[in-house]
C-alpha cells in the first residue's frame, strides 16, 4: 500500500503539472487556433424522441451558466495536497473564479463559462502530451506507444514485451500515470460516474495482458 500511496503521489505531480500548464497564452492560442473545432450543439428535428433527456440536459446547463460561470469538481484522489482553496494566479488568468474544498477532499472550481471549453481543450492537447512522452525512455524504459480514443477514456501502453515490463519497478507506474492523467480530464470534463481502462499491450504479440480501470484502481 505504501508503494501505491508513492506512485500515486509521484504521477499527481506529473498531471497536476498538465493540470496548471494550461497558462494564460496557451488558453488564448487555443481560442485562435481551436475555435473551429468546437462541435456544433444544434439539435434537429430528428432529435425529437430525445426531448426529454435533452430538457434536463439544458436545465443542469441552465444551473451551471445562469452567473456565467461553469463549477466543476476534482477528486481529493487526484489533487492530494493540492486540494485547496486559494487560487494562483495563473489561474484566475485562466479564469478560475473560486476554490471550495469539500468535505470528501474534493474541490469544486467555479469557472468563468467563456474560458472553460478553451481551457478544456487545451487541457487534452496537454495531457496527450503528457501520455506522448512516456515513450521518450527518459523515465519509463520499455514503453514504445500510447494508444488513446478521443475522450482519454480507454488508454493503451504499448511497451517492448511483457517480461521487460514485469521486470521494471519504475516502469508499472506508468499505468498510474496514465489512470491519474485519463481521470483528471473526466472530471475537468464534468463527468462524474466515468472509468478510466488502461491496457498493457505486447508490441511483439499484440496481446493485451493486463488492464486496470480508473479510479476504482486506486483503491487496490
Amino acid at each position: 500500500m505504501r508503494f501505491q500511496r508513492l506512485a500515486l503521489s509521484l504521477t499527481a505531480l506529473c498531471c497536476l503539472a498538465v493540470f496548471s500548464a494550461c497558462g494564460k497564452s496557451a488558453v488564448e492560442e487555443a481560442a485562435l487556433e481551436d475555435q473551429a473545432d468546437v462541435p456544433s450543439q444544434a439539435v434537429t428535428a430528428e432529435e425529437s424522441s430525445e426531448d426529454a433527456e435533452q430538457e434536463k440536459a439544458s436545465e443542469e446547463a441552465d444551473r451551471k451558466l445562469q452567473d456565467g460561470t461553469v463549477e466543476i469538481t476534482i477528486s481529493g484522489e487526484l489533487l492530494g495536497e493540492n486540494a485547496v482553496e486559494e487560487l494562483s494566479e495563473e489561474q484566475k488568468d485562466m479564469g478560475y473564479q473560486s476554490a471550495a474544498v469539500n468535505a470528501d477532499g474534493s474541490v469544486t472550481y467555479v469557472i468563468d463559462s467563456e474560458k472553460y471549453e478553451i481551457v478544456l481543450i487545451e487541457l487534452r492537447k496537454e495531457s496527450v502530451k503528457a501520455l506522448e512522452a512516456m515513450t521518450n525512455g527518459e523515465v519509463y524504459r520499455t514503453i514504445r506507444g500510447v494508444l488513446y480514443d478521443d475522450n482519454l477514456e480507454t488508454i493503451t501502453l504499448v511497451v517492448s514485451n511483457q517480461a521487460e515490463f514485469e521486470q521494471s519497478a519504475t516502469d508499472s507506474f506508468s499505468v498510474w500515470q496514465a489512470g491519474l492523467t485519463g481521470c483528471l480530464y473526466q472530471e475537468m470534463r464534468g463527468e462524474q460516474d466515468y472509468t478510466v481502462t488502461v491496457n498493457l499491450q505486447d508490441s511483439a504479440s499484440g496481446d493485451i495482458f493486463s488492464s486496470a480501470a480508473f479510479p476504482e484502481a486506486f483503491n487496490q
